[in-house]
């Protein structure tokens, strides 16, 4: 009976524990990408049948030539990085960890096929739906053993052949009895590179090095016949004609005069300055690939690589399953197909996976988002549609800010006026970039520094009519901001790195340097008051103003955690949030911290309070705490997305909005 009593009264005790940290979710998705992956490798089985593969288990599949993607279970978390089919039916999927999935109808239903958790499956090929191969590797403590198995049946059963020295990455057969492997290795602690080739003419028993001139790892392997075949890797592009006996390097010659050139003499090793991570052959005479830039490619016979324009931050992966049909994918949820060779690619995401850092909520019907890559959005409904927001100027945005319905900024960088040097900055002459340029840091100007040699400028632009048109306001280097906040339409205040801020009193027009007497960086500031403000940044740094920003105090938090977000409702009440779960507050405007605990171990990115009471802080791997009693207890909000949230605002009709990773948006009841 002792015994009994004991675990009702753990289970009672485990039933209020999950109530203080698990709260019933109140969240409504407003807006989140369609995958939420970084895929990683296509296949086409026919025209009509295609399936792509990323991190975290995702699948994506096609049945009508990629009009339409629908998800598959892969009853996996792992990271799968290579897929192949034999025909509609039959494929298999490696991955991370051991990960090799074999399905028998098309993806309804994935099956594994267990490997050593401790091996990392980079790729299988299968000749039909019985025969077939798939390698893996395994790190040790100087460079990485591959290991290639053999099937019969489908994968029922595998049968180890070989044990290399060196990792393998592509396996291609032209039937079961002729293949080649290509792999290798990059440089590392007492490991040197090199490039791997091999060939077998007895179904793997046995294999044959094939020396390749490249000091790299190599990724694709690919044989028309039984002599035409390529192979690409990292910084090298090779074919050859006699089945891999010589490879011939595909990089275009040197023009004379050049080192290699004509009257010079060639160095030992040719190797060129980029090359392809992923290569699909639409035919024998037509090469797609994705550069080591993520960006995709048309490879011409003279190994020239030139650039097809697809509207994606970083490819990963490219495959034809004719000289018309094709899918290119890659980091971010990117999935777009061509139907007409490649002239056109249309993207097969309704919403892109954008990592949104920072939101504006202007009023209760307009947002703003910036991110990542260049990512500027906004919704006129409150979310319920998104468009681009149209600021040609901007090629990448750090922050935005409103201080009313009607007067907001917006900073970011822009193409170097005068050229990549950004102007010759004459001694004297204005601040920034020579003469007859705008501010932004010639010698003699208030920010110091030259204007030669920039690759972008730091630029504020400036909105008076809620962001319909924006007008470059102020350019300069210390517009590198890490924190922005308005105080009213004519007060403001940004940080930037090492102990720097900024004060303007006329709307963005003039700024001001202030020393902070510090060499942290600062990553946030909190004013609830034009005079009163509060400062955070690394290992605990925190300061406090009470004049508007013309002068600083180092206040003493006792930590060494990064703080990465303050919040203040008064001159004395506030709060910071930090890496590591930190939270502190203060009574008494920051001369004494006192913790609070959310019992997460996540680096927590941002914190915001409506009163002295309701307050919510996120952070990483979908960190999001709430708390009703001023951070006495904090409940977990578990809306089943892991991915990482940066920004948490409240709106003036009381809605909270949060951004983050995968382009999620997020809105409170009210």
């Amino acid at each position: 009976m002792i015994r009994y009593t004991h675990c009702i009264i753990i289970a009672l005790m485990l039933c209020v524990v999950g109530a203080v940290f698990a709260a019933p979710s109140d969240w409504t998705v407003i807006r989140q990408a369609d995958w939420q992956t970084h895929f990683r490798d296509i296949a086409y089985a026919d025209a009509q049948n295609a399936w792509a593969v990323g991190d975290s288990g995702v699948i994506a599949a096609t049945s009508d030539g990629g009009k339409t993607w629908t998800a598959q279970k892969s009853g996996v978390a792992t990271n799968l990085r290579s897929v192949v089919f034999a025909d509609a039916k039959n494929g298999w999927i490696a991955g991370s960890a051991g990960t090799l999935l074999h399905t028998t109808d098309g993806g309804a239903k994935w099956e594994a096929q267990k490997f050593d958790i401790g091996m990392d499956m980079t790729d299988a090929f299968f000749f039909d739906e019985n025969v077939g191969w798939a390698c893996g590797n395994v790190p040790q403590m100087l460079g990485t053993d591959g290991h290639l198995f053999h099937t019969t049946d489908g994968g029922k059963t595998w049968k180890e052949q070989q044990k290399f020295r060196l990792p393998l990455v592509d396996i291609f057969f032209l039937d079961q009895n002729t293949g080649w492997i290509a792999g290798g290795q990059t440089r590392g602690m007492d490991i040197a590179p090199l490039s791997f080739v091999i060939q077998t003419t007895d179904g793997g028993k046995t294999w044959t090095e094939q020396e390749v001139d490249l000091q790299n790892p190599l990724s694709t392997i690919y044989f028309a016949d039984k002599n035409n075949g390529w192979t690409f890797g990292m910084g090298g592009m090779f074919k050859t004609a006699d089945g891999g006996e010589t490879w011939t390097s595909m990089a275009p010659s040197p023009p004379p005069g050049a080192p290699g050139g004509e009257g010079e003499q060639a160095p030992p090793r040719r190797r060129q300055p980029s090359g392809l991570a992923s290569v699909s052959f639409a035919s024998a005479s037509d090469v797609w690939g994705v550069n080591l830039a993520g960006r995709l490619v048309r490879v011409t016979e003279d190994g020239r690589m030139e650039p097809v324009q697809v509207p994606a931050r970083s490819l990963t992966c490219v495959d034809f399953a004719s000289p018309q049909v094709g899918c290119v994918a890659g980091e971010y949820g990117a999935l777009f197909i061509t139907s007409d060779g490649g002239q056109t690619w249309t993207s097969q995401a309704k919403v892109n996976a954008d990592t949104l850092r920072n939101i504006a909520v202007v009023t209760k019907d307009k947002i703003m988002c910036i991110g990542d890559g260049g990512v500027a959005i906004k919704s006129d409904d409150g979310g319920k549609t998104w468009s681009p927001l149209d600021v040609d100027i901007l090629e990448s945005f750090t922050h935005i800010v409103f201080a009313d319905a009607n007067t907001g900024w917006l900073l970011g960088t822009a193409p170097p006026q005068g050229g990549p040097g950004g102007g010759p900055g004459g001694e004297g002459g204005p601040p920034g970039g020579g003469e007859g340029m705008p501010p932004g840091g010639g010698e003699g100007g208030p920010f110091g520094g030259r204007g030669g040699g920039r690759s972008a400028d730091y630029v504020v632009m400036k909105t008076s009519d809620g962001g319909e048109t924006w007008a470059e306001q102020s350019r300069g280097p210390e517009f590198n901001a890490n924190a922005v906040k308005v105080l009213d339409a004519q007060n403001i205040c940004l940080c930037a790195g090492q102990g720097t801020a900024f004060v303007s009193k006329d709307g963005g027009n003039e700024w001001t340097k202030k020393d902070l007497q510090v060499s942290w960086d600062i990553s946030d500031i909190s004013f609830p008051d034009p005079n009163n403000g509060w400062a955070v940044g690394w290992s605990g740094l925190a300061l406090r103003t009470d004049d508007g920003g013309e002068n600083w105090t180092r206040l003493n938090t006792y930590t060494a955690y990064d703080a990465n977000s303050v919040y203040f409702i008064s001159n004395q009440k506030g709060w910071l949030a930090g890496n590591y779960g930190l939270i502190l507050t203060t009574e008494n405007g920051g001369d004494t911290w006192n913790s609070q605990r959310c019992y997460s171990y996540s680096n927590l990115n941002k914190i915001c309070f409506a009163d002295a009471n309701t307050g919510w802080v996120v952070g990483n791997s979908g960190a999001l705490f709430e708390t009703k009693d001023g951070g006495k207890t904090w409940k977990q909000s578990d809306i089943g997305i892991n991915g990482n949230f940066y920004d948490v605002k409240k709106g003036a009709d009381g809605a909270i909005w949060i951004t983050g990773d995968w382009g999620v948006v997020l809105r409170s009841a009210k």
